[in-house]
């Protein structure tokens, strides 16, 4: 990280930004959240007009019954969100990282029970006895059957990694969609059955052609 973007950091964002990225360290992922962290709020201070530190980060977790915000005791589960002056910004947020790469999805000023999830994959990332952890029957059917039809130039492995990918991709975004994320067994997620979750093309997300990322919009 350069200096002026470490500087960047350290001016906005807060305390318990901070502490996840110190959870971090050992996996060497600390930068990169940081600067997707920046990145978020400064995209969230441009779209409400407001100043990025001025920004209170919040999450608010259905399991927990409220929000919560800034400091040790704050939660870093459920739904992102901000407070401003105190009361929580209006804007519904959600965001993914994989592989180096971000993908952001937000809506200002949400209509009441209004939700959304983004999520983002990488294919090469999918690990083995995968489909035993994570996927459906019905899934792992659509897996089985999978061939290079569809992708005339792709191997069989790859088209299957990437239909893998696409069902997780799908999965998480509904998950943080609801707020509880991976404490909610992804394997009694039935994609093939979900509505109002679809994946996005590289062209719609901004995404590498190799990553796979999904959206999930209720209410």
């Amino acid at each position: 990280m350069t200096p002026a973007l470490e500087f960047a950091c350290r001016v906005e964002l807060d305390a318990a930004e901070w502490a996840r990225a110190d959870r971090l360290l050992k996996h060497s992922d600390a930068q990169e959240f940081l600067l997707a962290r920046l990145f978020q709020r400064r995209w969230v201070s441009e779209l409400l007009g407001v100043r990025p530190e001025k920004l209170v980060t919040a999450y608010f977790c259905p399991d927990c019954s409220g929000t919560k915000s800034g400091g040790s005791n704050a939660p870093d589960h459920g739904r992102p969100g901000y407070l401003y002056d105190g009361v929580r910004a209006p804007i519904a947020l959600s965001a993914s990282r994989a592989a180096g790469w971000a993908v952001f999805a937000a809506a200002i000023s949400p209509p009441e029970g209004f939700a959304l999830g983004v999520d983002v994959e990488d294919p090469a990332a999918i690990f083995s006895g995968f489909d035993s952890v994570a996927l459906t029957d019905a899934e792992r059917a659509l897996v089985v059957a999978a061939d290079s039809e569809k992708y005339p130039r792709l191997e069989v492995h790859t088209v299957k990694q990437r239909l893998r990918a696409n069902f997780w991709a799908k999965k998480e975004a509904f998950l943080k969609l609801r707020g509880t994320g991976l404490r909610t067994d992804p394997a009694t997620i039935d994609t093939t059955q979900l509505r109002g979750v679809r994946t996005m093309s590289a062209q719609e997300s901004g995404l590498p052609e190799q990553l796979v990322a999904a959206v999930a919009l209720a209410g």
